[in-house]
């Protein structure tokens, strides 16, 4: 059976950790750079550069949400032509047409 030590100096030395860990423990000294990532012509590569780089929005992903919008609008209006005028769903077209302007300004 093995028995602990009563010495409390085991307690002041750091753990030593194995060789696979000390990518995960110690960062990288030097930041990654972000530069412009290479031109595409795929909307879904331009969606996930537009995620990866800061700043970085190209047109395809801004066509995307303006045709986005433009569905939520037209389905909005339909439903308030249904519900013939219901003040809920008035409340949520303002509501969206006020964030579609917001982010366009």
């Amino acid at each position: 059976m093995k028995r602990f030590s009563r010495d409390p100096t085991f307690l002041l030395t750091p753990p030593t950790p194995s060789a696979h860990l000390t990518t995960f423990i110690n960062p990288p000294t030097h930041p990654p750079e972000f530069g412009t990532p290479p031109p595409s012509s795929d909307i879904v590569t331009d969606l996930v550069n537009s995620l990866l780089y800061p700043g970085h929005t190209p047109s395809g992903v801004i066509r995307l949400l303006d045709f986005a919008f433009l569905a939520l609008f037209a389905t909005l209006v339909g439903m308030l032509v249904l519900t013939e005028g219901n003040l809920h769903v008035l409340a949520m077209l303002v509501l969206s047409v006020m964030l579609f302007v917001s982010i366009k300004w």
